[in-house]
């Protein structure tokens, strides 16, 4: 596992790039963007072969995407343990009841789909190679975790596998984010070169105006 610091200026510089390449004027968010980049440096630094097929696995929040959506931090746990013990007996009763013929033969359809074999396996082995799996940590608001001795100057997933990664807030430097990364041992050493150097727009030096000499005429 390795954990690596990334500047907002390597962020500008990558915006730059995608923004001159948008034609459709899309909003990419912070997270898309070095995604992005990470996937095509990690294929990289695996040497994949050209017609190896790769996945990438996303996490997303649901809620907000719900029409109407659902309240920020919603769990349902309050509406169960407030409900009549009658409403509770009939969601297990539902529940149960909807497993008939129909539904099992349509689930044993799903599981023997030869082209989403993924969707049933544990998430370790859907993100090892040649797949990735990458979570943003950007907006969890870990700076207001003060349990009586300050606020945190560094966070980090309790356990990573290989092909999984996180992307982290920075808290000693403002804007800056660092990644957490887990790859096989000879992928990882080539992952560290690529990250900064594949991708990264690099900023166009100045060419400096050479003064012209003025000769002294004689008179």
């Amino acid at each position: 596992m390795a954990i690596l610091e990334i500047t907002t200026d390597q962020i500008n510089r990558l915006r730059d790039q995608i923004n001159r390449d948008n034609v459709t004027k899309a909003k990419y968010s912070t997270y898309q963007i070095l995604t992005a980049h990470i996937w095509r440096a990690v294929t990289r630094a695996r040497d994949l072969a050209a017609d190896q097929p790769t996945k990438l696995h996303i996490s997303t929040d649901g809620r907000s995407r719900l029409n109407p959506p659902l309240p920020a931090g919603y769990l349902e746990a309050g509406e169960l343990v407030s409900e009549p013990l009658i409403r509770t007996v009939d969601r297990i009763h539902g529940a149960i009841k909807q497993m008939d013929d129909e539904y099992l033969r349509s689930a044993i359809d799903y599981l023997e789909d030869p082209n989403d074999s993924l969707a049933i396996m544990q998430v370790p082995r859907t993100c090892r190679t040649p797949n990735l799996k990458i979570i943003s940590w950007i907006r969890f608001p870990f700076e207001c975790a003060d349990f009586g001795w300050g606020g945190p100057i560094f966070n980090r997933p309790a356990n990573l596998f290989e092909g999984k990664g996180n992307i982290l807030p920075k808290y000693s430097v403002d804007g800056n984010l660092s990644l957490a990364l887990c790859l096989e041992n000879y992928a990882m050493e080539n992952f560290r070169k690529t990250f900064y150097e594949v991708g990264w727009v690099k900023k166009k030096k100045k060419k400096k105006k050479k003064k012209k000499k003025k000769k002294n005429r004689g008179i």
